[in-house]
């Protein structure tokens, strides 16, 4: 048997949050079409690495696609 519970932290503009408060409206392009760009970066000691690197990956991959990128803030 598989075990597909989340692991990690819910995180919602830079503040992690109860996963409950993640929430996607419907109107949002990912709920309605599944678009959406995903990126992995590396943690390490609690601390992401190389994020200038992660973050320019995840634009560039955006723009290509359409997709907006959020702005908000950074820990």
């Amino acid at each position: 048997m598989i075990d597909r519970r989340p692991q990690g932290r819910a995180v919602l503009c830079g503040n992690v949050v109860a996963p409950d408060a993640l929430l996607l409206p419907w109107s949002d392009p990912a709920a309605q079409w599944g678009l959406g760009v995903f990126e992995t970066i590396a943690v390490r000691a609690a601390a992401p690495q190389h994020v200038d690197d992660h973050l320019r990956r995840l634009s560039a991959a955006a723009l290509r696609l359409g997709v907006p990128v959020s702005s908000g803030p950074r820990a």
